[in-house]
């Protein structure tokens, strides 16, 4: 669930973007795709007979939750508007590091010398992603993407303690985002009618990626431990640069193509280490 939801998010990344220059901003796209699947979410759970009530003890994390995840979706969307894919990719996926220091504190794990030496590759490699071209970028897109990642890692250790089920979740959360969304979306300016029909494919792509890939994130971190499941996603890096280059013809220097590998590999190793050590501790 997890490396099927990092696919879908990759996919919708460089739809983002292409909507962005075509005047649908991020916090607009953001919003207009959370207001859809609000509403979508709330017909199938009334045709299914399912309980809109939040378990009780449970209120204070679902709406730190929502604000965790609007802050996410306009910061990560509205960077891309600012700098090209492959940084604000980059930067945004400083997440899965905050989750490995955080693991000690969130019931994740220890942090062990390997588990550290994997967060100084990663790291590295984001100061090769950023550094040789950082007098071309913009500093808001950076800040944005960086923001971005902070909430996302929150909004993985909240979803972890949760017990609330799934479908409701995913309705609570988005309709908890919406308030941090929707004045956003009118102070930057929403978007019109023209601009949405000039790049509808693309708007309608990073929605459904969106969609999938929100689904994939609830339920894997549901079943796994935040550092895991962070990890995981890092398949969105990889399919989002990827599909960058092809569709955006967007091309980075060598050694930003070297601070990528670093990234996913000093990850990749984290995971590695965790599933032996987590194999060696098996009765």
């Amino acid at each position: 669930m997890a490396l099927l939801g990092g696919i879908s998010y990759g996919i919708g990344i460089p739809a983002a973007r292409i909507a962005g220059m075509g005047g649908v901003n991020g916090s607009n796209l953001t919003m207009q795709r959370s207001v859809i699947l609000v509403t979508v979410l709330a017909l199938i759970m009334a045709v299914l007979g399912r309980s809109f009530r939040i378990k009780a003890g449970e209120e204070k994390r679902i709406v730190a939750m929502g604000i965790m995840a609007g802050v996410t979706g306009v910061c990560y969307l509205s960077s891309l508007n600012f700098v090209p894919v492959a940084i604000a990719v980059a930067c945004f996926y400083t997440f899965p590091l905050l989750l490995i220091l955080a693991a000690p504190f969130t019931g994740g794990g220890r942090i062990t010398p390997w588990r550290i030496a994997a967060f100084l590759i990663a790291f590295v490699g984001i100061l090769l992603c950023v550094g040789p071209t950082l007098e071309n970028l913009d500093w808001r897109g950076l800040v944005l993407a960086f923001t971005a990642s902070i909430c996302c890692a929150v909004m993985f250790v909240l979803t972890a303690r949760v017990t609330q089920d799934r479908l409701s979740l995913m309705f609570w959360v988005q309709m908890f985002a919406l308030p941090i969304m929707i004045p956003i979306a009118f102070v930057t300016g929403v978007s019109t009618t023209v601009n949405i029909m000039g790049v509808w494919i693309a708007v309608v792509v990073s929605a459904l990626g969106f969609y999938a890939g929100f689904t994939c994130q609830i339920a894997s971190g549901k079943m796994l431990r935040p550092a895991s499941a962070g990890l995981l996603f890092l398949i969105e890096p990889v399919v989002a640069i990827s599909a960058a280059a092809v569709i955006l013809d967007e091309t980075l220097l060598p050694l930003q193509y070297l601070g990528v590998a670093l990234v996913i590999g000093g990850l990749a190793l984290d995971v590695w280490k965790q599933n032996q050590t987590d194999a060696a501790a098996a009765p």
